[in-house]
């Protein structure tokens, strides 16, 4: 496979440890490129929660988000605020 099989690919960059092992660009793309990352960020929030889940960091898949977190709680400051200006409208 070449990097012309691929043509929306404009980076790969590979860390080991603190250092850049790989850092490669295509299609016009440089090192200032933004790029969007949406699909790859949430396929690397799950496979660093899976890693931590394996290793006892975090607890299993069937723990409710809110030991894990206030923010996801009943009462949680979010809930709250929208719980708080239903009451008043109605």
């Amino acid at each position: 496979m070449s990097w012309s099989d691929a043509p929306k690919i404009t980076s790969v960059l590979v860390m080991r440890g603190d250092a850049i092992a790989y850092e490669q660009y295509f299609n016009g793309a440089t090192a200032a490129t933004l790029h969007n990352t949406r699909s790859a960020t949430k396929s690397l929030t799950a496979l660093a929660v899976g890693i931590a889940i394996d290793r006892h960091a975090l607890p299993g898949s069937t723990c409710r988000r809110s030991r894990i977190s206030p923010i996801y709680s009943r009462s949680g400051p979010q809930v709250r605020s929208r719980t708080r200006s239903r009451s008043r409208t109605s």
